[in-house]
């Protein structure tokens, strides 16, 4: 095998799913970190006027047959749909996103010659590239601006994504037109992901300048517009020329019976007359704008801007990173995706797809437990480690603590966190609250039991030893904080 495949695995994201304090997957209750549309596929909605069954009520009859390899009707469907500056001959369908850019690089590149992947962006770009012996050069998306002519005379393909993959972001139409323009004198192929521009503004597409350029290849996808991500099916779109080399490189009979009839059904606008992609386009907006709103209320994340189907999510400030929170959540039954696996965005990013306001309020309450329950075990853990030194003891005010005096002058900082937290005894003067996110938490607001300097030496005292925390904590409770109460 080559040494590139053997190293593959090395550029492949994980899988969130797969990150869970338990051995086992767990498949989420509510999944945010797919891209599909949220409002689900257009067969299972009543109002839709699309009918599976009807589309594929002839499709058991040419089971014994092969597909048509040329798949006309369903190009013709497909420029149809799109309007009147795309032809059939410019399509050309795939068995989804990963077979077209595999097909793309197959037709261009050569080992060893350059690509440029502008970041961030998904890892199908790494991977495929990588497979095929590509050199990469990683662009970040702020520097598109500084590309020039020496950049592109040796690069072979500039792949990216319109809208970003990770923020959501649209490019500026001048700027991709400009950058495609260069692109071909150079002769450098642009690759351009629009599988998710149908929800942000489709007036940002460069589809219509696929007809008279030879060096610009768009991806469409019809998983993400209609949620049907086990029916593997997309398209491509590329000059007449293009687009015939390759129609004919791909591999034959790509696409089965049941994806075809199933895809041609959606193209077809008397099917759509009531308007399924419009509507998804409003409850989109409606429900980003809900769901960036409450995210933007939890104390220390940034919802950064964006025009497409889901929101990035800045928690550098927070307490938490971004692979705890994901793990956190998973655990709860709530997927997010962590950026850390997008190049250079570290553990200081989330992305979080448009769902339900029901479901966001649902995540956003999952979100403050697993930040206050992050911040105890965090205490829990380095009072656990101080408690195992023979000479530890109450450690006085922490005046170089930015939130110091949190209750009073001079107060003892050994517990900064309580170990009893949430107590949820409303004699120390704590309370349930409600949650500016939603919900309600228990502050501690109005209990300073903990940091007076007598109770935090015998509390000191009581949690030393071998004996599990669990029991510690209870006797420590007992024996020190009931009889203050």
């Amino acid at each position: 095998m080559k040494k590139r495949i053997r190293d593959l695995e090395s550029f492949l994201c994980e899988d969130p799913t797969s990150l869970s304090s338990e051995s086992h997957r767990i498949e989420p209750d509510l999944d945010f970190s797919m891209l599909t549309n949220p409002l689900g596929n257009p067969f299972d909605l009543s109002d839709s006027g699309i009918d599976l069954s009807k589309a594929t009520k002839n499709v058991f009859e040419r089971l014994t047959q092969y597909p048509d390899n040329r798949y006309s009707e369903l190009r013709a469907s497909i420029a149809s749909f799109l309007g009147n500056t795309i032809i059939p001959e410019q399509v050309i369908p795939g068995n989804g996103s990963c077979e077209l850019l595999k097909l793309v690089l197959e037709c261009t590149v050569d080992e060893g010659d350059k690509v440029v992947i502008v970041q961030p962006a998904m890892d199908l770009f790494e991977k495929y590239c990588s497979i095929h012996g590509a050199e990469i050069m990683h662009l970040m998306g702020e520097d598109l601006r500084d590309i020039n002519d020496s950049l592109l005379k040796d690069t072979k393909i500039v792949f990216l994504s319109n809208p970003s993959d990770v923020s959501g972001k649209l490019m500026e139409t001048a700027k991709l037109n400009k950058l495609s323009e260069l692109c071909s004198q150079n002769g450098t192929l642009l690759f351009v992901n629009e599988s998710c521009i149908d929800f942000a503004d489709n007036s940002a597409s460069v589809i219509s300048l696929t007809n008279s350029s030879n060096h610009l290849f768009v991806l469409r996808s019809f998983e993400t517009v209609f949620a049907i991500p086990g029916i593997r099916i997309g398209f491509g779109l590329t000059s007449p020329k293009m687009a015939e080399k390759l129609n004919s490189a791909r591999l034959s009979w790509n696409l089965g019976v049941v994806s075809e009839k199933a895809a041609i059904s959606l193209m077809k606008r008397d099917d759509l007359s009531n308007n399924y992609l419009a509507k998804s386009r409003e409850y989109i907006s409606e429900n980003r704008e809900y769901l960036a709103t409450r995210l933007d209320k939890i104390r220390k994340f940034n919802v950064l801007p964006g025009d497409a189907h889901y929101v990035l999510v800045d928690v550098s400030a927070s307490s938490i990173d971004s692979t705890e929170l994901t793990n956190r959540l998973l655990n709860a039954g709530i997927k997010v995706m962590d950026c850390s696996c997008f190049y250079s965005m570290g553990k200081d990013f989330i992305r979080v797809s448009v769902r339900s306001k029901e479901d966001t309020d649902s995540l956003v309450r999952e979100i403050g437990v697993a930040v206050v329950d992050s911040a105890r075990d965090k205490a829990m853990r380095e009072l656990e480690a101080s408690l195992l030194s023979p000479d530890f003891s109450a450690t006085g005010p922490n005046k170089e603590c930015p939130y110091y005096p949190c209750h009073f002058q001079g107060q003892d900082c050994t517990f900064c966190f309580c170990p009893f937290y949430p107590c949820g005894d409303e004699r120390t003067g704590g309370k349930w609250v409600e949650r500016s996110s939603g919900g309600k938490v228990w502050s501690c607001e109005k209990c300073d039991i903990v940091h007076h300097l007598e109770t935090a030496e015998k509390l000191v005292f009581e949690l030393k030893g071998d004996s599990p925390m669990e029991e510690k904590l209870k006797k420590a409770w007992k024996k020190v904080v009931d009889p203050l109460l």
